[in-house]
C-alpha cells in the first residue's frame, strides 16, 4: 500500500507513523493521498484522497473517494475542540475505508504529542490515522 503526502513541514512528518505494508511514495499511483498544502505531483493517480478544505479537485486525480478536512461543518473531519492542552477530532459523517472499516462519527481526543501542531497539521495527522488504521 502506498501514500503519498503533499504539504507539512518536517515536525508535521516526524509524527507520521506508518503501519506495516505502508509505504510512502513520491509520485505514480497510490492508494492514499494527502493534500495539505500544493499538489500532488504530475502524473499521480490515487484510490482515496484525504484534502484540505478547498484544496483541490476530486476529479483532478481520479479519487474514487474524498474525505475533506477543514474548519467547515460540510468536511468529513474537524476539530470540536482545539487549546494548548489538546484537540478534540469530530467525525462528522461515516466514512467507508478500502479495509472495509466504516469509521462512524464520534469525537476523539487527539494525542497530547501533537498539541505543539497546528490546528491543521493535528487534523491531517487525525485522518491520516484514522485511514490508515492506527488511532483507536
Amino acid at each position: 500500500m502506498r501514500i503519498c503526502v503533499c504539504g507539512g513541514g518536517e515536525r508535521f512528518r516526524a509524527y507520521l507513523s506508518l503501519p506495516k505494508g505502508w509505504e510512502l511514495a513520491e509520485t505514480g499511483k497510490v492508494d492514499l493521498a494527502v493534500v495539505l498544502a500544493g499538489e500532488l505531483p504530475a502524473g499521480s493517480t490515487c484510490t482515496a484522497l484525504l484534502l484540505w478544505e478547498g484544496a483541490a479537485l476530486q476529479e483532478r486525480w481520479g479519487a474514487q473517494q474524498v474525505i475533506s478536512c477543514g474548519f467547515s461543518p460540510r468536511c468529513s473531519l474537524t476539530l470540536a475542540s482545539f487549546s494548548p492542552r489538546g484537540a478534540v477530532l469530530s467525525v462528522q459523517r461515516a466514512i467507508p475505508c478500502g479495509d472495509g472499516r466504516c469509521i462512524l462519527p464520534q469525537d476523539i481526543p487527539l494525542p497530547q504529542e501533537w498539541a505543539g501542531l497546528s490546528a491543521e497539521e493535528q487534523l491531517m495527522l487525525a485522518g491520516i490515522s484514522l485511514l490508515l488504521g492506527t488511532m483507536e
